[in-house]
């Protein structure tokens, strides 16, 4: 595998992550939309509003933590990625490959 395609996969992974992460924001926020017109369309007592309320801020909460558990993954992943990077780096140059080769393939 050469270092030029690790990066590709690194980076791919990464873009995959951060795609999720926003799929899942874009649901939050449609779903407190549709929350917020369910509720002004039914005449809910007050006991049924709370109930309801209860609920769906524990979805919420597992939401944002997924959502949280998805940015530490990304996280994780993009400093993987610059330490890999940097050891193959170093390694390329203690090999007598001149750090301007290096930076024409990985920048």
């Amino acid at each position: 595998e050469t270092m030029s395609g690790a990066c590709r996969k690194n980076e791919f992974k990464q873009l995959i992550l951060e795609d999720k992460l926003q799929g899942l924001e874009r649901e939050i926020c449609d779903a407190e939309l549709k929350l917020g017109q369910v509720i002004e369309t039914a005449a809910f007592d007050a006991a049924e509003s709370q109930q309801i309320s209860a609920t769906i801020s524990d979805l919420l909460a597992e939401k944002n933590a997924r959502i949280e558990q998805l940015q530490i993954a990304v996280s994780r992943a993009d400093y993987s990625y610059h330490e890999k990077l940097a050891t193959c780096k170093e390694n390329l140059i203690l090999s007598g490959i001149p750090s301007e080769e290096i930076e024409k393939f990985v920048s």
